[in-house]
């Protein structure tokens, strides 16, 4: 299994516990921690652009759990992984669900946006390509929003 945070202070180190149980119950591939806003309006527009084919969540959030298998088959391209990294990993074949967690008010460099805008370039390919599959798993997502018991201190 491969969890990754950013770096940033947004989540709380409790956050990476409540994304592996789905994953270890074999119920998904992948688990997105989610909040309740997204902050930015190029993290808002990113996220509507790579659910526009099928719904992938909150493509942009900084915390997340992949199973191995799948994590080994991702080429990840891009400035940051928003939009890409779902989109990616629900076009092969992977089910994604996502975990509620407190986000923490961090003060973001507005220069994120110009990362945002060339993100969209990378974005683009991800959305005309069709889902696969190697196995007898339904292709559909499998989204579910679970509640968490994680909190910010």
């Amino acid at each position: 299994m491969v969890v990754t945070s950013d770096a940033d202070g947004e989540f709380p180190a409790e956050a990476p516990p409540a994304l592996v149980g789905p994953i270890e119950r074999g119920e998904v591939d992948m688990v997105q921690g989610a909040g309740n806003v997204i902050p930015r309006l190029s993290e808002r527009f990113l996220n509507w652009l790579a659910n526009r084919a099928e719904p992938v969540g909150n493509s942009g959030r900084g915390v997340r759990a992949l199973r191995r298998e799948l994590a080994q088959q991702l080429e990840i391209r891009g400035v940051c992984i928003c939009g890409v990294l779902s989109r990616e990993a629900r076009t092969r074949g992977g089910r994604i669900a996502e975990v509620l967690v407190s986000v923490e008010h961090i003060t973001k460099h507005r220069r994120i946006v110009w990362y945002h805008l060339r993100q969209v370039f990378h974005l683009l390919p991800w959305l005309v390509k069709r889902p696969t599959t190697n196995d007898q798993r339904p292709t559909t997502n499998t989204f579910v929003l679970r509640p968490s018991s994680v909190s910010t201190r």
